[in-house]
């Protein structure tokens, strides 16, 4: 034993470093996108990096690039609903998905391809795209499946809500991720929820009380007209369906579809429940 009063005391075994070694070397280097998402389910939203070294986030990161592009879009798809006469829009728009599917397809079979891809829309892309169906595809299918099947003024409300009161969820979700308590079993918070059920009421009203709004999408009945009750029962009924769509992610639904796919047509078929049982038809 050496005494503690020698100057230079003996030295004493280094413990081994080689997972210290390791894990060094793997942080300073990006893992590749294939390793980081060949273990992952279906179910799960990470992050990856591209060939590049471009990070891609994953959904449970706030990323105001992504959300600034999911507003612009619903504001494109609302625009060009009004502008274009129905059998032009739906035309179009279905041409659109259809590319969109074809090109998701070859994408993710050729990883050349991909990674050309995400180094061009990385800025809007998430981790989990790079191997599955982006955003865009869910985005642009559910609402062509909303302006087929509801009136112009419930496609123009369906993809508003898509628009805004998605990020607006998701923001408030990341925003109280923490907050343990106030997320329902599938992951969703909550407080995300109750966030995209007031932003699309407040929406929602502001369109109703807006005459640009009644002479673009020349509503079944004025909402104009209507009493303040009945503009307020209206938009809480569409924002409600909105917010339970955007948590609606369970099971099956989960792993398979994506809320982008469950917004438009959710909150479709709200807004025309609500106004047919109320009769005030949109």
């Amino acid at each position: 034993l050496c005494p503690l009063f020698i100057a230079s005391p003996c030295p004493l075994p280094s413990p081994p470093l080689p997972a210290m070694a390791s894990s060094s070397s793997s942080s300073s280097s990006p893992p590749s996108s294939s390793s980081s998402s060949s273990s992952r389910s279906p179910t799960e939203s990470y992050h990856a990096y591209t060939s590049d070294g471009r990070y891609l986030p994953s959904r449970h990161e706030m990323h105001l690039t992504r959300k600034t592009f999911h507003a612009i879009n619903g504001l494109i798809l609302a625009a060009g609903r009004v502008l274009l006469p129905e059998f032009y829009a739906a035309i179009v728009l279905t041409g659109i998905v259809l590319f969109v599917f074809v090109f998701e397809v070859i994408r993710m079979r050729f990883p050349k391809l991909n990674d050309l891809i995400a180094s061009i829309f990385g800025s809007v892309m998430r981790g989990h795209e790079l191997h599955r169906f982006s955003g865009i595809f869910f985005y642009l299918l559910g609402w062509l499946v909303t302006a087929l099947l509801f009136s112009k003024t419930i496609a123009v409300v369906a993809a508003l809500c898509l628009g805004f009161g998605d990020p607006i969820a998701s923001a408030a979700g990341i925003s109280f991720k923490n907050a343990a308590a106030f997320h329902a079993g599938n992951g969703k918070s909550l407080l995300g929820t109750l966030a995209a059920f007031a932003a699309c009421t407040f929406l929602c009203f502001a369109l109703f009380s807006t005459p640009l709004f009644v002479r673009l999408c020349e509503p079944a009945s004025n909402p104009l007209m209507w009493g303040p009750f009945q503009v307020l029962a209206v938009s809480a009924g569409i924002g409600l369906s909105a917010a339970l769509s955007e948590l609606a992610m369970f099971g099956p639904t989960k792993r398979y579809l994506d809320d982008n796919l469950l917004i438009p047509i959710g909150t479709a078929i709200g807004a025309y429940l609500v106004t047919s049982t109320l009769s005030l038809p949109l």
